[in-house]
């Protein structure tokens, strides 16, 4: 009997799954409403917008900071500004200046090598709680509308790079017991953010996500005339006009994004091949009996497809970080014996111990569960979450029942074009949960 964790379930239709996903995106396109202006805010929300910008980005070491103290005397002067962006469309020049403060990568990567630093954008306190408003009416707008990408897990509520990874393990996973064959590609691209065309973004917004009138005409703002400049040791460079990306390190910028990615995904949908996004990364995979090696030709051309849409895009794929994986039946076995000598050698790396001694009170300490009640804790946890209408929606169809699964397909496309459900097994049991 295999150690690994699987949902049961049929094989993906592939073949109605592409007319499912134009029709549902027909339906949503139809029934989309309209964002035309950005509503003003009271004073009484003010005090949670501020709070929770200043725990983030630069105040995230800094929460006890002067200006929360002088709020009650500043924020209502505050408050007159960003209504009065909301309500005129209209982003003021000075909220619109970065300090870009280059960040290595990695600790373990050159520091010499510019290539190796992610530039983050440190900009106006005042500008990121404007931008959390407008963020919170945009995300409302995209929920409301159902426009979200299924199958992307970045900067979104309730999705992680953990609900991703089992998204995508699940799926290999279920391939693996029906003895297929899986390819799975890697896709990562180069300076993502960095690269955003603002007239396709904006084009985007209107056509696609139905922003209109002066809330179009604020987005319009936001992207035009920016400016920044480097500060490295204590030294600042000139200012330059920011005329493409969107700012890493605003609160804004990771949504622009995702939402200026939106159409890649129907363009995988088309060659019937399975994926998941996350921010910029992209999975694709594909599974086939070892014979079908003609089905390769339909990654080959979704392959193309994508690198032609990206590059019309003005998005750059990085050949250098691209991978390719296959997956046999037998290689995606890994038995929780290992993960548990492999969780015994980190507790002992961290505490120090003699790898004699007993390792039970040493775990007790560390508040670890041993990896076989883990995976119990892990699987009821998700299970809890799905119930509660807290996990994505990717996983709910795995959890609930065909029934519930038809009702709520109808409005979004699934990751791969697949309309069939299945229900998860709890570890070293038969029973489905319901």
């Amino acid at each position: 009997m295999s150690d690994s964790i699987a949902f049961s379930g049929p094989l993906p239709n592939l073949a109605s799954d592409e007319m499912f996903s134009h029709m549902s995106s027909l339906r949503r396109w139809l029934s989309r409403e309209e964002l035309n202006s950005l509503m003003a805010r009271g004073m009484n929300e003010f005090p949670s917008l501020f709070v929770s910008v200043l725990t983030v980005g630069t105040y995230r070491s800094h929460p006890n900071t002067p200006v929360e103290g002088v709020l009650p005397l500043i924020g209502s002067y505050i408050l007159d500004q960003i209504n009065g962006s909301l309500v005129s469309g209209y982003v003021p020049r000075s909220y619109k200046v970065a300090v870009i403060k280059p960040l290595l990568k990695k600790p373990s990567l050159d520091p010499d090598v510019l290539a190796n630093y992610r530039p983050i954008s440190n900009l106006p306190f005042i500008s990121k709680v404007l931008e959390k408003v407008v963020v919170t009416q945009l995300l409302e707008h995209l929920q409301r509308n159902s426009l979200f990408e299924m199958c992307q897990s970045g900067f979104r509520a309730n999705h992680s790079t953990e609900t991703a990874l089992l998204k995508v393990t699940n799926d290999l996973l279920i391939a693996s017991d029906h003895g297929l064959v899986s390819m799975l590609v890697l896709l990562d691209l180069s300076a993502a953010f960095d690269t955003v065309d603002h007239s396709i973004l904006l084009q985007r917004l209107e056509h696609v996500i139905g922003i209109k009138g002066t809330a179009l005409d604020w987005f319009r703002s936001y992207l035009s005339n920016r400016y920044q400049f480097a500060h490295v040791h204590g030294v600042p460079s000139s200012y330059r006009r920011v005329s493409h990306g969107v700012p890493q390190g605003s609160v804004l910028g990771p949504i622009l994004f995702t939402l200026y990615m939106l159409p890649l995904g129907n363009i995988i949908r088309q060659h019937g091949i399975h994926f998941h996004c996350y921010a910029d990364d992209t999975q694709l995979y594909l599974s086939m009996k070892p014979e079908e090696t003609e089905k390769l030709v339909k990654l080959q051309t979704c392959l193309k497809d994508i690198k032609y849409w990206m590059s019309s895009n003005f998005l750059l794929l990085n050949p250098g970080k691209t991978e390719v994986m296959v997956f046999g039946p037998e290689p995606l076995r890994v038995s929780k014996q290992l993960f548990q000598l492999i969780q015994n050698a980190a507790a002992r790396v961290l505490t120090g111990i003699d790898k004699r001694d007993h390792i039970t009170p040493v775990m007790a300490l560390l508040h670890w569960l041993p990896i076989k009640f883990r995976i119990i804790f892990k699987t009821l946890l998700l299970s809890y979450k799905v119930l509660r209408g807290l996990a994505p929606s990717y996983l709910e169809e795995l959890f609930l029942g065909v029934e519930w699964g038809a009702k709520h397909l109808a409005t979004r496309p699934p990751c791969y074009g697949t309309s069939s459900l299945s229900r998860p097994r709890l570890p070293g049991s038969g029973n489905m949960i319901t």
